[in-house]
């Protein structure tokens, strides 16, 4: 019989290989994938919401610009015909499936009304008579119709499903003649 340890006969432990990092497990994949897809989505609906207000953004600058010339100036009637452009170009842009380019007087002002939902009126006020009436308007008037073109084109509201946005051409509640 051998008299030897059979303990001394066992060779030392084999430890495996370091796990690599690479090439990464599928969830890590996954992951990623998931991530990139987050982003794509995100700088997707930036770009459109950036897009979808960039004429609020020009509309206020104009409007800013306009109401400097005017204070430098003093032409109302230029100012009023600056704002009564910069507010139907916005209108054309909002509501594209509106006729508004053709809108003038108290139909142009009761259609802005109709889209406005603070407190204040364009109907009745310079901007119904101011663009085609020759002389000077109350500066308190023009401040006004300035202050209102400005929430105007600044507001996010949209029309509510079913909730008319204007008025067609000819309709009589639209002050039209007959």
């Amino acid at each position: 019989m051998n008299t030897q340890d059979p303990l001394a006969q066992l060779r030392d432990i084999h430890l495996p290989q370091a796990i690599s990092w690479w090439p990464p497990a599928i969830g890590w994949w996954l992951l990623v994938l998931l991530a990139l897809l987050l982003v794509a989505l995100l700088l997707y609906y930036l770009r459109r919401y950036y897009l979808a207000t960039v004429f609020r953004r020009e509309g206020k600058r104009l409007l800013l610009q306009l109401y400097h010339l005017w204070q430098r100036d003093g032409d109302s009637q230029g100012y009023l015909q600056g704002v009564n452009e910069v507010l139907k170009r916005t209108a054309l842009l909002r509501f594209p499936e509106q006729d508004t380019a053709s809108l003038s007087g108290e139909r142009w002002t009761n259609f802005l009304d109709r889209q406005f939902d603070a407190e204040g009126k364009f109907s009745g006020g310079p901007l119904s008579y101011g663009p085609y009436v020759i002389g000077k308007h109350g500066r308190e008037d023009l401040a006004e119709v300035h202050r209102l073109a400005l929430r105007w084109v600044s507001q996010r509201r949209k029309p509510r499903r079913g909730e008319p946005t204007g008025f067609a051409l000819g309709d009589p509640a639209a002050g039209a003649a007959p």
